[in-house]
């Protein structure tokens, strides 16, 4: 077996942990209980209390399936310190306390980890391969080893000094295919919510979840329930929101939610968009469309006035549509909310137009205006307008 390398994993920090523990039992069906009358296996995994209920729902199921296995799983809460793992891809704490157990010789049979840093902990002999699990020839390196499984957005694998890899991998496997159903029900749960709330004050005052049914409440006034946010439980930590695609599966618009307390307050909002598809009316009116239920979503007085002042005062030509002042440099401020755009680069279509919005701390007096040397390229618009100004 591969040495674990726990100096090559270990990033310095230090960082106070809270654990939930939630024990259940359910039916052996491997060698593994020969001699045992209980097989208990556990899984770590990290994010906010929405991976707590996916947690509890599909283990339910699992216990009516298999009464006499005990699974004992912790789900780190991703607090402050979730900025850090938005730069580096580390989740402090939870990897700290992973390290430690491997350290001790005592890790969970299975554990979750951000998708981009499993290959570092697969070639550091921490994950095993799944490879003979999914009736794969075994891999000959680490580009063709499969080692671990997606469940929702999230990514877990099988520790290598697990007793039980047969059983853990049918109850990350159970769990996966869980997945699919569960976010099923809970868009259907989310769109029965937003069709009972009333609309409060800004969304950025409350919660995530808070805005997502504001947003959700908005779009749906305007007929355009097709844009709905739908909280996911397993989302990436610090950031929520979605996306949307194109038939070939481009991803030219993203709308996200940041927050660093595991969406108990919002930091920012942002949308963007790709240049490469600005002058298509279908995919323009969609962004358009967003930043108007983003205006509305964080203003109440937008919802009753329209987001024509809103437009103006980013430096909009309300008249004749173009998107030329999201070049300009500075902040906005208007109902005690701070607005910022960006202008995409002209020779990269990939390259995005962005707005954000954000309740200030203080007011920057950074007037909006054009850089002197800024050149806005001709971009060739539809000639209807897409701002939604009522």
């Amino acid at each position: 077996m591969k040495k674990i390398r726990l100096d090559r994993l270990l990033i310095l920090g230090a960082f106070i942990i809270l654990t939930v523990v939630i024990v259940l039992e359910q039916k052996p069906f491997t060698k593994e209980l020969i001699d045992e009358d209980i097989l208990a296996l556990r899984v770590a995994a990290y994010g906010n209390y929405k991976v707590n209920e996916f947690f509890n729902e599909a283990i339910d199921e699992y216990l009516e399936l298999n009464p006499k296995i005990k699974v004992v799983y912790h789900v780190a809460p991703i607090p402050i310190e979730a900025r850090y793992f938005q730069d580096t891809g580390f989740v402090p704490g939870y990897e700290h306390r992973l390290l430690a157990e491997f350290s001790s010789g005592d890790p969970p049979d299975s554990f979750y980890i951000p998708k981009e840093r499993g290959l570092l902990w697969y070639e550091n002999g921490a994950f095993i391969e799944l490879n003979e699990y999914l009736d794969m020839p075994k891999a000959i390196d680490s580009k063709n080893a499969i080692y671990g499984i997606p469940v929702g957005v999230g990514f877990a694998g099988i520790a290598s000094k697990t007793q039980n890899p047969a059983e853990s991998f049918r109850l990350l496997k159970f769990l996966g295919d869980y997945w699919e159903e569960y976010q099923i029900k809970f868009e259907e749960a989310v769109r029965k919510e937003t069709e009972k709330i009333t609309l409060p004050g800004s969304g950025l005052d409350g919660t995530v979840e808070e805005f997502m049914l504001i947003w959700n409440q908005v779009a749906l006034t305007m007929n355009r329930d097709d844009l709905f946010l739908i909280p996911r439980p397993l989302d990436e930590v610090g950031r929520f929101g979605t996306s949307l695609r194109t038939p070939d599966d481009y991803n030219y618009l993203v709308i996200s939610i940041m927050s660093y307390d595991s969406g108990h307050t919002i930091s920012n909002v942002g949308i963007s968009f790709k240049n490469k598809v600005a002058t298509q009316s279908k995919y323009l009116k969609n962004f358009t469309d967003c930043v108007e239920i983003l205006l509305k979503t964080i203003d109440p007085v937008a919802r009753e006035m329209g987001t024509a002042e809103i437009l103006k005062g980013l430096g909009a030509d309300i008249d004749r549509f173009n998107l030329d002042f999201f070049y300009m440099t500075g902040f906005y401020h208007h109902n005690d909310i701070q607005y910022n755009t960006r202008g995409p680069n002209p020779d990269n279509e990939h390259s995005e137009y962005n707005i954000s919005v954000s309740k200030p701390e203080e007011k920057f007096m950074w007037h909006r205006s054009y850089r002197t040397n800024v050149v806005i390229p001709e971009s060739n618009f539809p000639k209807e307008n897409h701002w939604r100004l009522n």
